[in-house]
């Protein structure tokens, strides 16, 4: 399971337990989660997690902490560093992702127009490679002239399609990834 679906799996948690009125330990947290997670990747992800004002802390007694969630931005787990400073690497693509969603149908401009805020500016450039490669892939589909449209069956998700390093792509909604060109490597998960 990669760091990212665990962090998932912990915020998931935390806003379960949260819901219920719970206060939560590492422990607690530990219970609550799919498969055997380390107690130190549980501990580190929220002390990051208060650190950036989403979890308030208690000490108990025993000296153990428990913590009740103070700030709930929604289903997507938080992406902060051991500081709880914002990870902005992908923001772009995320802003991407999200606003091809909205527009269905759009040219590269528009994406440009549409993904970029005050806080982070997405790149043409960036864009038309991002568009690309999903059109390669069979998320979106060439219209002509510049103009693509996202397939509504593989655009369902709500998180960002990534392009790794080694070019592939990987669907964190379904867990599949692709080659460069589009060929399903794996069904549900990373391949190797």
């Amino acid at each position: 399971m990669s760091c990212a679906s665990i962090r998932q799996d912990i915020w998931r948690a935390i806003r379960r337990l949260s819901a219920q009125g719970r206060p939560f330990d590492v422990p607690l947290l530990r219970g609550q989660l799919r498969g055997a997670v380390r107690h130190e990747r549980v501990r580190d992800y929220c002390r990051a997690l208060q650190a950036g004002g989403y979890l308030d802390p208690a000490l108990m007694e025993d000296g153990s902490t428990v913590w009740t969630l103070a700030r709930d931005p929604g289903d997507e787990a938080p992406r902060v560093r051991d500081d709880g400073q914002p990870v902005i690497q992908g923001a772009g693509t995320g802003q991407m992702w999200a606003a091809l969603r909205v527009l269905r149908t759009f040219g590269v401009d528009e994406l440009v127009a549409t993904a970029s805020t005050d806080r982070w500016t997405v790149s043409r450039a960036t864009a038309a490679d991002y568009c690309q490669r999903l059109a390669r892939a069979g998320f979106l589909r060439r219209l002509g002239n510049g103009v693509y449209a996202a397939v509504p069956t593989r655009c369902n998700g709500p998180r960002a399609v990534q392009i790794r390093r080694d070019k592939t792509l990987h669907d964190p909604n379904t867990g599949q990834d692709y080659s460069a060109t589009g060929e399903l490597l794996t069904q549900g998960g990373r391949h190797g």
